[in-house]
Protein backbone atom coordinates (compact mmCIF):
# COMPACT_ATOMS: atom_id res chain seq x y z
CA UNK A 1 0.00 0.00 0.00
CA UNK A 2 1.50 3.43 -0.63
CA UNK A 3 1.84 6.12 1.94
CA UNK A 4 -1.54 8.03 2.45
CA UNK A 5 -0.92 11.92 1.29
CA UNK A 6 -4.37 12.74 3.60
CA UNK A 7 -2.77 10.96 6.56
CA UNK A 8 0.87 12.42 5.96
CA UNK A 9 -0.80 15.71 5.98
CA UNK A 10 -1.90 15.52 9.13
CA UNK A 11 1.53 14.20 10.63
CA UNK A 12 2.78 17.41 12.32
CA UNK A 13 -0.79 18.69 14.08
CA UNK A 14 -1.30 14.54 15.04
CA UNK A 15 1.95 12.64 15.13
CA UNK A 16 1.09 9.87 17.25
CA UNK A 17 -2.16 8.99 16.26
CA UNK A 18 -1.28 9.26 12.47
CA UNK A 19 2.11 7.49 12.82
CA UNK A 20 0.17 4.36 14.47
CA UNK A 21 -2.34 4.60 11.57
CA UNK A 22 0.32 4.26 9.09
CA UNK A 23 1.81 1.49 10.93
CA UNK A 24 -1.50 -0.46 10.80
CA UNK A 25 -1.82 0.25 6.79
CA UNK A 26 1.42 -0.67 6.30
CA UNK A 27 1.22 -3.93 8.18
CA UNK A 28 -2.25 -4.86 6.51
CA UNK A 29 -3.47 -5.19 9.97
CA UNK A 30 -6.43 -3.01 10.45
CA UNK A 31 -8.57 -3.89 13.45
CA UNK A 32 -12.50 -4.70 13.33
CA UNK A 33 -12.97 -1.53 15.23
CA UNK A 34 -11.09 1.60 16.88
CA UNK A 35 -12.97 3.67 19.62
CA UNK A 36 -10.98 7.46 19.53
CA UNK A 37 -12.42 10.12 22.37
CA UNK A 38 -11.59 13.32 21.81
CA UNK A 39 -13.29 16.81 20.40
CA UNK A 40 -14.77 16.62 16.79
CA UNK A 41 -12.52 19.15 15.67
CA UNK A 42 -9.50 16.95 16.55
CA UNK A 43 -11.08 13.30 15.62
CA UNK A 44 -12.84 14.19 12.20
CA UNK A 45 -9.91 15.04 10.25
CA UNK A 46 -8.15 11.72 11.38
CA UNK A 47 -11.17 9.49 10.26
CA UNK A 48 -11.78 11.04 7.49
CA UNK A 49 -8.32 10.57 6.45
CA UNK A 50 -8.22 6.95 7.52
CA UNK A 51 -11.37 6.34 5.40
CA UNK A 52 -9.87 7.91 2.64
CA UNK A 53 -6.93 5.72 2.80
CA UNK A 54 -8.27 3.05 3.00
CA UNK A 55 -11.12 3.32 0.25
CA UNK A 56 -9.03 5.20 -2.70
CA UNK A 57 -7.66 3.45 -5.10
CA UNK A 58 -4.78 5.58 -4.75
CA UNK A 59 -3.60 5.19 -1.56
CA UNK A 60 -5.53 8.51 0.14
CA UNK A 61 -4.57 10.95 -2.70
CA UNK A 62 -7.14 13.40 -1.04
CA UNK A 63 -7.94 14.53 -4.39
CA UNK A 64 -9.92 11.48 -6.60
CA UNK A 65 -13.60 10.76 -6.62
CA UNK A 66 -13.37 8.34 -3.68
CA UNK A 67 -11.81 10.76 -1.45
CA UNK A 68 -14.19 13.53 -2.30
CA UNK A 69 -16.62 11.52 -1.45
CA UNK A 70 -15.35 10.02 1.57
CA UNK A 71 -14.93 14.22 3.10
CA UNK A 72 -18.50 15.08 2.14
CA UNK A 73 -19.77 11.99 4.19
CA UNK A 74 -21.43 10.44 0.91
CA UNK A 75 -19.25 7.19 0.24
CA UNK A 76 -21.88 4.76 0.72
CA UNK A 77 -20.07 2.07 2.30
CA UNK A 78 -18.99 4.19 5.32
CA UNK A 79 -21.45 5.50 8.19
CA UNK A 80 -20.67 8.30 10.73
CA UNK A 81 -21.91 7.82 14.42
CA UNK A 82 -21.46 10.84 15.82
CA UNK A 83 -22.26 11.10 20.08
CA UNK A 84 -24.27 13.89 21.74
CA UNK A 85 -21.10 16.82 23.20
CA UNK A 86 -21.10 15.89 27.28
Amino acid sequence: MTESQVLSALKPSQPLAVGFFQQVLKSQRLSHAYLLKSQPVVAAPLITALAQSLFCPNGGCGSCSTCLSVAHESWPDLHFVRTAPE
